[in-house]
């Protein structure tokens, strides 16, 4: 019996992908939203805008029924098989293109003068050297850096490619199919109704899948009907998925964004109103985001990726035209969108696009092995190929690799137990601690007596309801100025016409009460950001309340009364045990700066109380953490 190497190429190859991404998994919370989309699959709450509510559902439901160690960790693991079945889809994707061929054009019948058939495509048996290139050729989107890296952790970039790939291949299946099925285009609606469910920029492929449609089906009776039916299939599965988060933010779960229970919030909410300023805000911005994807670019695949690219898109044009200007229309679109989108972490949005340029790379190696003689002679000369995957690791591994990542976790953990009980620590630091914080709070259960006020937040009208749902006793005291604060946000919300500077004024008002009501109450920490930010520049959106003064700690300020005059010791060691990367980055440096500024005042503040021994201490401490620290008077 003649083995079916076709058949296990894909499977084989998403194994393979995926023993190479535990190699370089984060073993806990990583930047950004990280933590807080982990707390929402752990506990079945309502992330961030635009919901997610697949990404959601799924993550809990493996969290559930696996128990391996810890649920950061699982959700994490999960995040890699996610990325190796997109690779699956990525590589059946690569066969269906390479393997196809074009039926005899349509004869006229000289009865009806019509033509008999429409030229399509019809699906071969994949030869050695067709298995080999989607092979081989899936390395270079598989192990690229920005592909790679959602891999490493939780993010719902991971099940976007998962999405992204079936999406792409089921389209191909139904555009390449001898015989076009409204079965096979319903299968496609199904997908992208899963797609939109974990992220709106799915809509990216749209276009092209719309195109493809419509040239295979023409515009007939038929081809409305089928359309027709896969709109309803669309709008039901899209329906049934986002119903999840009014349902859920009823039973107000602990991490509830956006009060999505109320239908306006619902509303702005899976429609990302709060990021919409962000969206093609500036021609400044765009050209900055569009130089990053052509400086990245070369990073992503290296300079072999983008000369079998360049020779595939030849290729393609050769073999197939309309699929070509599929994959490069999902390219251009996707490029288009994303360098309008005004956020620092811009390099998932363009996945598409490398995935669709991968697509061309794995054609640019099967020209190569259709136009080298000794390849069509000698198939198995192909396996030299698999030397690309190989090189792809070798120059990304490093850049991707997060399996020593604790710095995350490390200043989580120490700053949450740095601060004493039933603390309150007003913070804008979402990158890099409160989201982090989130998943510690909430899932691990360390130091759930902490209330963290995110600074950023606290504009947003539906905040106040989840703050008071974890801490009742410190918004209780401010619910005057929460409603006049509200009352002024709202019509911004609603995108009404509404009064900046009340908004400004009472927003000031609300973040003072907020800390006058409740520092002599319970320890109120205040993070660096806050006081370069806003506390040491005229006009900053907060305020310390008349008679109070901060008092550097380890990791913050505590605010105190300004009257206290006696000495007051560290509440904590000196010790920072934060586990730093060697390759300092974006993240470590926001970390680091804002310890040496808090540890720098308390160096100050030790001299000045001439204690010189916890003088010496602290030093010690800042010069480890940045050597090239000029030392003050009296600690050379």
């Amino acid at each position: 019996m003649k083995f079916n190497y076709e058949k296990y190429i894909a499977p084989t190859c998403a194994l393979a992908t995926f023993i190479v991404y535990l190699f370089t998994l984060a073993p806990g919370v990583l930047q950004i939203d990280s933590g807080e989309l982990a707390a929402v699959q752990a506990t079945l709450g309502v992330a961030h805008p635009t919901g997610y509510p697949l990404f959601t559902l799924t993550g809990f439901i493996w969290s559930k029924i696996f128990s391996f160690g810890s649920v950061i960790f699982r959700l994490n693991v999960l995040a890699a098989i996610f990325v190796a079945a997109g690779n699956y889809f990525f590589v059946r994707s690569a066969l269906e293109i390479l393997t196809y061929r074009a039926l005899p054009k349509p004869q006229v019948s000289p009865k009806t003068k019509k033509k008999e058939a429409v030229p399509v495509p019809a699906r071969l048996s994949a030869g050695p050297l067709n298995l080999i290139a989607a092979a081989a050729g899936l390395g270079f989107i598989a192990f690229s850096g920005t592909y790679w890296a959602q891999s490493t952790g939780v993010e719902v970039y991971s099940l976007h490619i998962l999405l992204l790939n079936a999406i792409l291949f089921f389209t191909l299946r139904a555009w390449l199919a001898p015989v076009s099925t409204p079965k096979s285009w319903i299968i496609v609606s199904v997908l992208l109704a899963l797609g939109f469910s974990n992220h709106m920029t799915t809509l990216l492929i749209t276009p092209g899948i719309a195109i493809l449609f419509v040239i295979r089906n023409r515009i007939t009776a038929r081809s409305l009907k089928t359309a027709g039916v896969m709109a309803g299939a669309f709008i039901a599965i899209l329906a049934l998925m986002y119903s999840y988060l009014p349902l859920r933010s009823s039973m107000h779960p602990a991490l509830n964004w956006g009060n999505t229970h109320i239908g306006e919030y619902f509303w702005r909410h899976i429609t990302g109103q709060q990021y919409q300023v962000w969206m093609f805000s500036s021609g400044k911005a765009a050209s900055k985001n569009l130089d990053l994807f052509f400086r990245n670019f070369p990073k992503e695949f290296s300079a072999i990726g983008i000369g079998f690219m360049v020779a595939g898109m030849l290729y393609g044009f050769l073999r197939n035209r309309t699929l070509t200007f599929f994959l490069l229309l999902n390219s251009v679109v996707t490029v288009a969108y994303a360098v309008n989108y005004n956020i620092k972490d811009i390099e998932p949005y363009f996945l598409l696009a490398f995935i669709s340029c991968a697509m061309f790379m794995v054609l640019g190696l099967q020209w190569v092995f259709d136009f080298v003689e000794a390849f069509r002679q000698k198939p198995a000369l192909g396996s030299i190929a698999f030397g690309l995957p190989v090189f792809m690791i070798w120059i990304n591994f490093s850049a991707v690799d997060q399996s020593e990542n604790y710095m995350y976790t490390d200043y989580t953990r120490e700053a949450l137990n740095s601060v004493e009980e039933n603390a309150v620590i007003f913070t804008p630091q979402w990158d890099v601690f409160v989201s982090s914080a989130y998943y510690f709070q909430q899932v691990e259960g360390l130091r759930k007596d902490v209330l963290i006020i995110d600074r950023h937040l606290l504009r947003r009208s539906w905040y106040y309801d989840q703050l008071a749902r974890l801490h009742p006793e410190v918004m209780e005291p401010v619910q005057p100025e929460i409603k006049a604060f509200r009352e002024a946000v709202m019509p911004f919300e609603r995108q009404q016409k509404y009064n900046g500077v009340l908004i400004q004024q009472r927003f000031v008002t609300l973040i003072t009460a907020i800390i006058a009501k409740n520092y002599k109450e319970r320890p109120f920490y205040i993070a660096e950001e806050v006081l370069q930010q806003d506390l040491t520049r005229e006009g900053g959106d907060v305020q310390l309340p008349p008679g109070a003064t901060l008092l550097p700690q380890k990791y913050f300020y505590r605010v105190i009364a300004e009257d206290t005059v006696q000495y007051y010791p560290m509440e904590t060691g000196y010790e920072v045990d934060i586990r730093f990367p060697e390759k300092e980055h974006l993240f470590s440096r926001m970390i680091k700066v804002s310890v040496i500024g808090v540890l720098s005042n308390r160096l100050a503040y030790e001299m000045a109380y001439g204690k010189k021994e916890e003088a010496k201490q602290i030093w010690a401490v800042l010069h480890e953490l940045d050597p090239k620290l000029q030392a003050p008077p009296g600690m050379e």
